[in-house]
C-alpha cells in the first residue's frame, strides 16, 4: 500500500474510533478530523450502518488492522481482524461484569 493511502486509512480507521467512542454519525466525525466522508467509506465501510440517510459505526467489526507492540527485541507489529481485538477503555466494565465487582479472579491476570 502506497504511503499516501495507508495515511489516508489510518485516518478513516481514527473516523471509525471517534464515531463509537462519542456516538457521532460519520458527517460529524469527519469534520472533527478533518476526513472527507467519501474516504471514511472508502476504507471502513464495513464498520458502519446507514440509518435515516446517515451513517452510524456498527458496535464492532472485522476490518484489519496492525497493533504495535514494545517488546525487547524492539518493536513488533501484529496484524489483527476486528475491532473486539483492540485493547479496550472499558475493559475493567468488562472484567467487572464477568467476574464481579470483588477482586476475585484476578489471580488469573496476575500471571501474565
Amino acid at each position: 500500500m502506497a504511503p499516501r493511502d495507508r495515511e489516508a486509512r489510518e485516518q478513516a480507521l481514527s473516523t471509525l474510533a471517534l464515531m463509537r467512542r462519542e456516538k457521532l454519525s460519520l458527517k460529524d466525525a469527519a469534520k472533527r478530523t478533518d476526513v472527507s466522508p467519501r474516504t471514511v467509506l472508502q476504507y471502513v465501510r464495513d464498520g458502519l450502518r446507514r440509518s435515516g440517510g446517515n451513517y452510524y459505526a456498527k458496535p464492532s467489526d472485522r476490518i484489519s488492522r496492525s497493533l504495535n507492540f514494545l517488546t525487547d527485541e524492539g518493536i513488533i507489529s501484529i496484524d489483527v481482524r476486528g475491532s473486539s481485538a483492540l485493547p479496550s477503555q472499558d475493559w475493567t466494565k468488562r472484567k467487572r461484569l464477568r467476574y464481579g465487582s470483588s477482586r476475585r479472579g484476578i489471580g488469573s491476570f496476575a500471571t501474565l
